[in-house]
């Protein structure tokens, strides 16, 4: 009998390192599952809290403004898992009001960022205008035209000329160069911007002022304000 179960005990041990092997070895190219399920139920809240309480789940509510599309939590599910659970899946399946259902998986999110290495840089135009004679200036013309203007000729604030990524400060002027258009008067009145972050200080005295509650959303907790939270979890902000 021993010998039987340290044989079994080899096998679960091999076949636990096989996993983790091709695991490692697909570079983790399987989705890993939470214990969420995205569910569609038409017929509105009543059923969706029904069929939860059937099978062992919260229905933690409806999906941002999706109708009828509820997130369902099973404290009994793995929060993380390289399978989804058939199990539960297959319950969602026998439900006639669920016309759909998805088992959420984490989406690791990545920078999207273009940068084309054909494209010179701005110090490479520099370098060229330079190299000829009739057109030695035009880069100190350029500079003191569009680059020359003096911060604090524009807004009477001592840190302004700290704000290096607005005018002139950047490497290879890289900045947003944004002075010459203050100075034709663009100030940005009545343009409504949309940020997403990861939660901002709505009471902040330089928001405060300018700051539309009714355009704000948190989308983690589905509700309208933005404020991060001092748990130290962060707020999907809008």
């Amino acid at each position: 009998m021993k010998c039987e179960a340290s044989v079994g005990l080899c096998v679960v041990v091999l076949n636990c390192l096989v996993s983790v092997l091709g695991l490692q070895q697909s570079g983790r190219s399987q989705p890993v599952y939470l214990n969420h399920f995205a569910v569609h139920v038409p017929s509105g809240d009543a059923d969706a809290d029904e069929i939860a309480a059937r099978h062992g789940f919260v229905n933690i509510g409806q999906i941002g403004s999706l109708k009828g599309f509820y997130l369902l939590e099973h404290s009994r599910v793995r929060k993380r898992s390289v399978s989804h659970s058939d199990e539960h899946h297959r319950k969602l399946s026998a439900e006639s009001k669920v016309v759909w259902f998805q088992q959420q998986h984490e989406k690791k999110r990545h920078k999207r960022d273009f940068s084309d290495p054909n494209f010179p840089s701005f110090g490479d135009f520099q370098s060229l205008f330079q190299s000829h004679g009739n057109l030695q200036g035009l880069t100190g013309q350029h500079h003191n035209r569009y680059r020359g203007i003096g911060p604090l000729n524009i807004f009477p604030d001592p840190l302004f000329k700290e704000q290096w990524y607005l005018n002139g400060g950047a490497k290879d002027g890289y900045d947003m160069n944004i002075s010459p258009a203050w100075q034709k008067g663009y100030t940005g009145k009545g343009v409504v911007v949309s940020i997403l972050d990861d939660g901002i200080q709505t009471n902040h005295p330089d928001l405060a002022q300018n700051y539309d509650s009714e355009a704000s959303t948190d989308i983690n907790d589905n509700d309208s304000d933005p404020m991060p939270r001092d748990n130290g979890s962060l707020s999907l902000s809008l």
